[in-house]
């Protein structure tokens, strides 16, 4: 066992390496193992080892000792310890520095030990094998996602503890600050105490996860050794059963070689290293393993007679000082790679965006073209790189040092700031309670007077601003700087609504004497009321004003030696300014040309609905005449009935008449659908011009009560025309009327549809004019936020002088954070202005086709064609 720093951990034995296809990076385990309660939701004790459930042990140590054990691993991401390296040994270059393969003694030796301590091994099924594999596999994902957890965690918790000791800094700065100066520490008194009681419960919570994500991975992996430990046993026993040393047997031997160890290294080749050592095979089967033992060339060359052509010309054995030397030098040369490459991470440490394309250290075990190189010949070039970094890393201390001032100056800039825009937390709080205390006066005196309490004053106290002893906070003072912002706004508008309620109030006092006299009493209260309401509405406006005036005053003065080093760029930004001021004025009058333009369509296009009117009117009266017309010639037609009756014998001859009639009327038929298809081609399909109508919902009904009367004529007209058929000369003269009235019908309706294609063309040019406004309203907009970005950026402006480039940034801090803010208020206004714009458009549009829906509902009469028909 290996005792660690406070003697509370241990060292577990080695687990499987890469090569076996189990890795599990080496770590210190505490002594004993977690409680069962530590399982982070697989606290269920379910073993994955072949014995069942295991026996409980003895409790373990707590969360903290083996989260203490896992710190440098969480620090270097579970990486693991560097894998070791032994130039010396081509074949395995991973092996130890004591380690030579090229000698066959020694690794006789090791095989021989390897092979007696494994004899005893278990030796597993396939079954059993795939098994333990399966477990290790469940194991290995639950341990790296434990570890990710934990890493994160980690990093949770670092921050809590940085925040608790940010808080308890300022706490023990703001004490002091009110030991020396005698005066109320904003800052430390009246805030930390509740921050920093959050950030300890969070470092608290931080802390307990970390510990029980801790416990779980100690578990995760001590349950993980047991299913290694026999899959390393196995392997090991089988391949001591299996290996089968090289034989070399003289012909006509009569020994027989005895198992164990042999008498001498010469003899290890003429052995059997099998369980039960008493196989024999033949010599074909057996593989000669000599030629692993055979010297690397590149080594040959330091022997004493400097001989590489093979293995008999060179000595058996190099002397112990000569080795020394070569392991001194390795690991000199390892020594100094590693030293070159901490150090290498220190300057990149120090400014990792200059230093991350800095050179690495030169590598010992290959040179530039990837070719081995000799012991010892990197040695001046790691000294070299030594000696650069030192230079480099005293430059970087330098800069550090540069840095620090920087940062000292920046934090006393800070300071002031921090003075500066606390006094005005404190303008604004008095200011708040000022006003607080005016309307508690107000309150008192209208109840004094006997006047209830109204829902503006609820509202009033409602939104008093928050808490007056409300500690400062710069998210607080952005709160409070939008808060009386909106307050401004929203007694602006109650203002408006005042003064609206009042010119509404006066035009009702201009109505009859006697409503005047029965309502003067309570129009007098509530004009008492309302003035009441306005003095104090105007009252807190000029409170508000004066407070955002105030703080405008503070922030220009702090800003006002910033504005005077930007005067250079004052003149260019001036003329941006003003060429988005006159793009601005041209849309604006752009916008004016274009409501004015659409004002005049919009009233031809009234002047035409209305000359439209009229001549439907006039076209009605007509239809009306016509009307009357059919009834004579409907009572003609009852006379002619009678006269039918006495041409019966007439009427075979008239049949024929009749059937070339019916075939004049298909080939009619004929022509109205080749002309409809005409129509339809020329004007669109039915559906296409059904769309078109379907726009307008009052010329569709208009349309559909015309085809209904065109509908009624039509059959009155076969009607006719089935009675003129046998009226004779009488009916001629009808038909000539019907004629007539048909042609006047197709007119009207020829004018009908003319007039509705002109009010689509004039809906979709107004459309087209819509749009082209809300087009140049948002550009507009964009060309007034673009104003108003100007307008902000004067905000932080900085003044010419011999402050550092840390100081101006530290003073630029708090005026950014409030620009921010300034541009996101105008946003949200400019949004919400917008919004209420379209929203009005909206209600207008909709109004204007309620009210041409009205005018076509109370126009001129309707046709009496309707009722005149029935009665005929």
């Amino acid at each position: 066992m290996m005792n660690s720093g406070g003697g509370n951990h241990r060292q577990l034995p080695m687990r499987p390496g890469n090569e076996t296809g189990y890795p599990i990076p080496q770590v210190m385990y505490p002594i004993r193992p977690p409680s069962s309660g530590a399982m982070n939701g697989y606290g269920d004790g379910q073993n994955y080892g072949p014995g069942g459930q295991t026996a409980r042990g003895p409790p373990g140590p707590s969360s903290a000792i083996i989260l203490e054990g896992y710190r440098d691993d969480i620090r270097n991401g579970f990486e693991g310890e560097k894998p070791r390296y032994n130039p010396l040994n081509s074949t395995r270059p991973q092996s130890s520095m004591l380690v030579n393969v090229n000698d066959p003694i020694q690794v006789h030796l090791l095989v021989e030990t390897a092979l007696g301590d494994s004899k005893e091994f278990e030796i597993l099924s396939q079954e059993e094998l795939d098994d333990l594999k399966k477990q290790c596999q469940v194991l290995t994902q639950r341990i790296e996602q434990t570890r990710q957890n934990l890493a994160i965690q980690s990093k949770y918790r670092d921050a809590a503890i940085s925040m608790s000791k940010l808080y308890t800094s300022d706490k023990k700065k703001s004490m002091d600050s009110q030991t020396g100066k005698n005066r109320r520490s904003i800052l430390g008194q009246r805030r930390n105490s509740e921050q920093l009681r959050e950030a300890e419960i969070e470092r608290l919570s931080s802390e307990r996860k970390c510990e029980e994500l801790a416990a779980e991975l100690w578990s995760l992996e001590k349950r993980l050794i047991e299913p290694q430990t026999r899959l390393l046993k196995h392997t090991a026993g089988i391949l001591q059963m299996t290996h089968k040393g090289p034989k070399k047997m003289m012909k006509g031997a009569t020994t027989v070689q005895q198992p164990g160890m042999p008498g001498s290294p010469e003899s290890m080749y003429t052995y059997s290293n099998a369980r039960n050592s008493v196989e024999t095979f033949s010599e074909e089967n057996i593989f000669d393993e000599r030629s692993l033992y055979k010297t690397a060339d590149r080594l040959d060359g330091y022997g004493p007679f400097g001989s590489k052509d093979s293995y008999e010309g060179r000595p058996k054995s190099r002397s112990r000082g000569e080795g020394e030397q070569l392991k001194m030098i390795v690991t000199t040369e390892q020594k100094l790679e590693d030293l070159n490459a901490r150090l290498r991470q220190i300057i990149v440490k120090f400014n990792p965006k200059l230093n991350e394309k800095l050179d690495g250290p030169p590598l010992t075990r290959s040179d530039s073209n990837g070719r081995a190189t000799e012991v010892g010949t990197m040695l001046e070039a790691h000294i070299d790189y030594l000696d650069k970094s030192m230079i480099t890393l005293d430059q970087e201390c330098e800069r550090t040092l540069e840095a620090k001032e920087t940062t000292d100056v920046a934090m006393e800039n800070f300071d002031r700031m921090e003075t500066v825009v606390e006094s005005l937390w404190d303008f604004i709080q008095s200011g708040e309670a000022k006003a607080r205390e005016r309307r508690e006066q107000d309150k008192q005196a209208r109840a004094a007077r006997g006047y209830p309490s109204s829902e503006e004053d609820d509202l009033s106290s409602a939104d008093d601003g928050g808490d007056p002893s409300e500690a400062f906070s710069l998210q607080g003072f952005s709160s409070k700087v939008k808060w009386l912002y909106s307050q401004a706004s929203r007694l602006k508008e109650q203002k408006m609504v005042l003064q609206r309620q009042v010119k509404q109030q006066r035009e009702l006092n201009n109505k009859s004497d006697a409503q005047k006299d029965a309502e003067v009493v309570h129009k007098t209260e509530e004009l008492e009321k309302t003035k009441g309401l306005l003095m104090r509405t105007e009252m807190e406006i000029d409170n508000v004003r004066s407070q955002l005036s105030t703080v405008m005053e503070k922030l220009n003065d702090a800003t006002q030696r910033e504005r005077l080093r930007e005067q250079s760029r004052a003149g260019e930004e001036t003329a941006v300014m003003r060429g988005i001021k006159e793009e601005l004025s041209k849309s604006e009058q752009t916008i004016a040309e274009l409501e004015e333009e659409l004002q005049e369509l919009k009233d031809d296009r009234a002047i035409t609905m209305a000359e439209t009117q009229t001549k439907i009117s006039e076209l009605e009266s007509q239809i009306s005449t016509f009307s009357t017309q059919l009834t004579a010639a409907t009572t003609a037609q009852s006379a002619a009935e009678a006269a039918v009756k006495q041409k019966e014998q007439e009427l075979e001859a008239k049949e024929k008449e009749i059937e070339e009639i019916s075939m004049d009327l298909a080939r009619l038929q004929t022509e109205v659908t080749i002309a409809r298809a005409e129509l339809d081609g020329a004007y669109g399909s039915r559906a296409e011009r059904a769309a078109e109508v379907a726009a307008n919902p009052v010329i569709q009904r208009e349309i559909d009560e015309l085809s209904r009367k065109n509908a009624i004529l039509t059959s009155e007209l076969a009607d006719l025309q089935a009675a003129s058929a046998g009226s004779g000369s009488a009916s001629k003269e009808m038909q000539g009327k019907i004629d007539v009235l048909k042609k006047e019908l197709e007119e009207t309706i020829e004018e009908y549809e003319q007039m509705t294609k002109l009010s689509i063309e004039w809906e979709k040019e107004r459309e087209m004019l819509e749009g082209t406004i809300d087009k140049l309203r948002d550009e507009k907009e964009s060309l007034e936020t673009q104003l108003g970005d100007e307008k902000v950026k004067w905000l932080g402006v900085k003044t010419p002088g011999g402050e550092t480039p840390g100081g101006t940034m530290a003073n630029s801090t708090s005026t950014t954070v409030l620009k921010n803010e300034f541009k996101k208020m105008m946003r949200d206004t400019r949004a919400e202005n917008t919004k209420a714009l379209r929203t009005e458009q909206a209600e207008r549009r909709r109004l204007e086709e309620e009210l041409r829906a009205l005018k076509k509902q109370y126009g001129p009469g309707k046709s009496t064609l309707s009722r005149s028909i029935p009665s005929s």
